[in-house]
């Protein structure tokens, strides 16, 4: 697909030029991957499963990183020395 790789980088390493559109889209995707995150974990508790415990955590730290790639960063300056 065109210019899906662009859409994944952002959403995993962030942009610090992003439109709010897509930060309000990395936002909203983070939000539903640690839902995700804490159902799983809750299922996982309730009924005594480690693997999906630790899947659940899997989805929480995504979700996180995703939602907190949604805020505009601080453009890293780069100076020569000549």
């Amino acid at each position: 697909m065109i210019n899906s790789r662009g859409v994944d980088e952002f959403l995993w390493r962030g942009d610090p030029d992003a439109p709010l559109v897509q930060r309000i889209a990395a936002w909203l995707f983070g939000l539903v991957f640690v839902l995700i995150g804490l159902g799983w974990f809750d299922i996982a508790y309730q009924k005594h499963w480690r693997f999906i415990g630790i899947l659940s955590l899997v989805w929480f730290y995504v979700g996180g990183k995703v939602f907190l790639n949604g805020f505009r960063r601080r453009k890293v300056k780069v100076s020569k020395i000549e």
